[in-house]
């Protein structure tokens, strides 16, 4: 059948085959009950985005790289939401908002040490190495390999690496865990290095009663992805700076990274979240994190065991393992309710309980977990991991050596010129410039990667 839209032109309906991706889409949001995974609108828009929405920089509306108009103000009222001294939207994820404020800390370094070279924490997103490949930064990873990084161990790796100029963590995780953001800023104040703070899953943390945001215990920029936790369209990012010396070139840092067509809707949902967030979200952040207990009490009395720490009070990790089974049981059993996880490994399933879910979705998940009994026991322990030895740049394996494409088995002692990481997590289990590891073989193959690049 044949449709007209408001100006007259026609659709055919028959057509969508020809389509895949429309009829994909259409097809999976049709049979999925419930949306647990990213992004944070779940499905439930705040205002109609359609296509009368997709402009460009027409008169008045301004233009994101040189904003003065409206654009500039928008995001003078995102600063104000956030107590930031200034907030950058990108349509361009929070992959630009990563490339922009490590360009940033990066030129101070070069002045301050003489060299562009950062402290990372392992667990950093393969964007913040791609990332520092393209600038030309020297990646010194944290002793601390996966999980929280505390102050002591910070200040260890600091005093082993006097040359780093800046210090780049991840917090909270893409398993929910925080790391201690207060006592890490004070160590990287005593050494007078800017903290920078990869914020991607915790945008919405500026919600909470709480003190939990990086922003509010003393980063000097996050990389907020917006559209992970929040009412906004996918790729919709904040950047959040909170020391007035990056501010001032920041908007010409984007640019360099970022599309010189950056969407209109993109940008007007993290603006009509920003609104909807000042009116509803500390009502919606506390419902979600009544949700997230009470999903984690059913989860316990079906014999799930969390770990001790600070975690995002609205992220619920179900490690398979603690009850016997693997992830991708728990996985199978938890979509053959109509749910979608936002990840599901060997060994866990993770959930975002969001702002926007109704008490039907957090039901339909309850009732799900609280009828799960394991059905396929196993005794498979995870492998430990094992950091390969670093021995050239991320940016002289991946952009400057000349490297050739091996059978993942046979891989092992060579130089890695890849990131190896599945996506999610989006975290390198092998990074380029590293020797690549018995473990590191053994993941690829248990991930089904058979070829990975290595330096000639």
């Amino acid at each position: 059948m044949n449709k007209k839209n408001g100006s007259g032109r026609i659709f055919c309906d028959g057509c969508i085959n020809d389509a895949p991706l429309y009829k994909a889409v259409s097809e999976y949001s049709e049979k999925t009950k419930a949306r647990f995974h990213t992004p944070g609108h779940f499905g439930h828009g705040l205002f109609d985005l359609s296509y009368e929405f997709d402009v460009t920089e027409a008169k008045g509306l301004d233009a994101l790289y040189e904003a003065s108009g409206i654009i500039a103000e928008a995001e003078k009222r995102a600063s104000a939401f956030f107590g930031s001294r200034a907030t950058l939207f990108s349509a361009g994820g929070c992959t630009l908002c990563i490339q922009a404020m490590l360009s940033l800390a990066a030129e101070r370094a070069l002045k301050t040490k003489g060299i562009a070279c950062g402290i990372f924490g392992r667990n950093c997103h393969r964007s913040a190495v791609f990332a520092s490949a393209l600038i030309g930064i020297d990646m010194v990873f944290a002793n601390t390999l996966f999980g929280r990084i505390t102050p002591d161990e910070l200040e260890k790796d600091i005093r082993e690496h006097p040359d780093c100029g800046f210090v780049y963590i991840t917090s909270p995780d893409y398993f929910g865990r925080m790391s201690d953001i207060e006592g890490i800023s004070a160590v990287c104040k005593k050494y007078g290095l800017p903290l920078l703070v990869d914020n991607a899953h915790g945008t919405h943390l500026i919600l909470s009663e709480e003190k939990l945001h990086p922003l509010l215990l003393g980063a000097d920029m996050t990389a907020c992805s917006a559209h992970k936790t929040l009412p906004v369209l996918t790729s919709g990012a904040f950047l959040n700076i909170a020391d007035e010396k990056f501010a001032e070139n920041a908007k010409e840092k984007m640019a360099v990274f970022g599309s010189s067509s950056p969407s209109y809707p993109v940008m007007i949902s993290l603006d009509t979240a920003r609104l909807w967030c000042e009116k509803n979200g500390k009502a919606a952040f506390l419902r979600g994190k009544q949700a997230t207990k009470r999903l984690k009490n059913t989860a316990k009395s079906r014999g799930f065991v969390f770990e001790d720490g600070p975690c995002d009070p609205l992220r619920l990790t179900l490690d398979a393992y603690s009850v016997g089974c693997s992830g991708e049981a728990l996985g199978e059993y938890i979509r053959s309710f109509g749910i979608e996880p936002e990840y599901v490994s060997d060994r866990s399933a993770v959930f975002i309980i969001g702002l926007m879910h109704g008490d039907d979705e957090i039901e339909l998940l309850n009732d799900a977990i609280k009828s799960f009994a394991a059905k396929k026991p196993i005794k498979k322990q995870p492998e430990d991991f094992v950091k390969g030895e670093k021995v050239m740049s991320v940016r002289e394996a991946l952009i400057l050596s000349p490297s050739e494409n091996v059978p993942a088995e046979e891989s092992a002692g060579r130089v890695c010129a890849q990131i190896v990481c599945p996506c999610p997590p989006g975290i390198p289990v092998c990074i380029p410039g590293e020797v690549i590891t018995d473990a590191a073989v053994s993941f690829m193959k248990n991930s089904g990667m058979y070829n990975v690049r290595v330096v000639v």
